[in-house]
């Protein structure tokens, strides 16, 4: 079963269930024919793989938001992530060694 046939069964939405995913509340049954291995997909077929073969890496986020209207709001974010093996990602070139930080800002509209 796909995650939106699981959100249609639970009435939940695919959303949902991906953060319940990310917070180990749920755990999905992935066999290595769910996501095909070409096109758009590679990248996340990669990804997967790489969690098989017991790749990891440790991440810390931290946020501001800031609703600026009552439809608009401003959010402000960092990651560290420290992969080791090259964790989750793809292409990864002979002597990195992490980690990475990023910074994010994103403005989202509500219609």
């Amino acid at each position: 079963m796909n995650a939106a046939e699981c959100a249609r069964r639970t009435g939940l939405t695919v959303r949902a269930l991906r953060v319940y995913e990310r917070h180990g509340l749920i755990e999905p049954a992935r066999s290595d024919t769910t996501i095909p291995a070409s096109g758009a997909t590679l990248a996340l077929s990669r990804a997967v793989d790489a969690l098989i073969r017991g790749a990891e890496q440790h991440s810390e986020s931290i946020g501001l938001r800031w609703d600026m209207y009552e439809s608009i709001s401003l959010k402000l974010q960092f990651d560290n992530v420290e992969p080791e093996r090259g964790g989750l990602f793809t292409n990864v070139q002979a002597g990195f060694h992490g980690p990475v930080r990023v910074v994010g800002l994103a403005a989202d509209f509500v219609f």
